[in-house]
C-alpha cells in the first residue's frame, strides 16, 4: 500500500483482507509494555471478574469442538499450549485432568498470580519450551491481534502441532459487526484485524488448513477457527 507514517489508521488489504493499523507497533515495544504490565494500574489486583472470564474461554467453546469431533472434556494424557494464557485459567482444568499445559504469557503479574493458582507451565516465550515439545491441543484466545507479526505464532504452531493434533484460535472480528462498539473497543495495543479470509491465508502458508470457523457474538464479534496440519488449502485465501 505504500503508506507513510502519516497515513496513520486502519488499513485493509485488498488482495487478502488483512485489516492492520498503522503505525503498527513494534516488537520490541509490544513485548517491553506487555513485560512491565504497563497496561494496568498502579497496584491493581487481579479482579474476580477477570478470572471469571478467563476461566470459560475454553469452556464456552466445547459445544463447537464437540461438534467437529473433538471432545475436549474427555482428553487425558494430551500437551496443551495456551499462547497468550494471561492468569492461565483457560485451560487449566484440563491441567487438573492428567494434560501437560504450557501457557505463554509476557505480563509478569499474570504469571506470579497464574503460578500461585493453577497448574499451567508458564514461560515468556515459546522458546523456552523444550525444542522437542509436540502439541496434541494449541488454544490461542483474543492475543493474536496484539502481536507484531502473526507469521511467528503460526510458523511455531506448524512446527510443533502432531499430526492430528488441533489448533483453536479465537480472535475479535471485524466482520459482521455493526456497532461502533467494535471499533471503539481496539486501541493502540491493537495492530490486526481477521476475518476468516485473511485468518485462513496465514495457517495455510504455514501447513495448516482451516477445517472449520464461525462468527459468534461474544459482546461483540468474534472469529473461532480450527485447523489442523495440511498441505490443502482453502480455495479463497491469499497469503497474507
Amino acid at each position: 500500500l505504500n503508506l507513510k507514517p502519516e497515513d496513520t489508521g486502519w488499513y485493509m488489504c485488498q488482495k487478502c483482507s488483512f485489516i492492520f493499523q498503522n503505525p503498527r507497533l513494534s516488537k520490541e515495544y509490544i513485548e517491553a509494555w506487555y513485560g512491565r504490565s504497563d497496561y494496568h494500574m498502579e497496584n491493581q489486583a487481579i479482579e474476580e471478574g477477570q478470572i471469571g472470564h478467563t476461566m470459560i474461554q475454553l469452556a464456552r467453546l466445547e459445544l463447537y469442538l464437540a461438534m467437529n469431533g473433538i471432545n475436549i472434556g474427555a482428553t487425558r494424557g494430551a500437551t496443551c499450549l495456551d499462547y497468550g494464557c494471561g492468569i492461565g485459567a483457560a485451560l487449566n482444568f484440563m491441567a487438573e485432568r492428567g494434560n501437560e499445559v504450557w501457557g505463554v504469557e509476557l505480563d509478569r503479574r499474570e504469571i506470579e498470580f497464574g503460578r500461585k493458582h493453577y497448574k499451567v507451565k508458564f514461560v515468556n516465550r515459546p522458546e523456552e519450551i523444550p525444542a522437542e515439545t509436540r502439541f496434541d491441543f494449541i488454544f490461542t484466545h483474543h492475543c493474536l491481534e496484539h502481536v507484531f507479526d502473526p507469521n511467528e505464532f503460526f510458523a511455531y504452531a506448524s512446527r510443533t502441532l502432531k499430526p492430528g493434533g488441533v489448533l483453536l484460535v479465537t480472535v475479535p472480528s471485524w466482520k459482521y459487526s455493526n456497532t461502533m462498539n467494535f471499533i471503539n473497543g481496539f486501541d493502540i495495543s491493537d495492530n490486526s484485524m481477521f476475518d476468516h479470509v485473511s485468518l485462513s491465508g496465514f495457517m495455510n502458508k504455514h501447513g495448516l488448513f482451516q477445517f472449520s470457523c464461525m462468527y459468534q457474538n461474544n459482546d461483540d464479534w468474534e472469529l473461532v477457527a480450527l485447523a489442523r496440519k495440511s498441505t490443502r488449502k482453502n480455495y479463497y485465501t491469499v497469503n497474507p
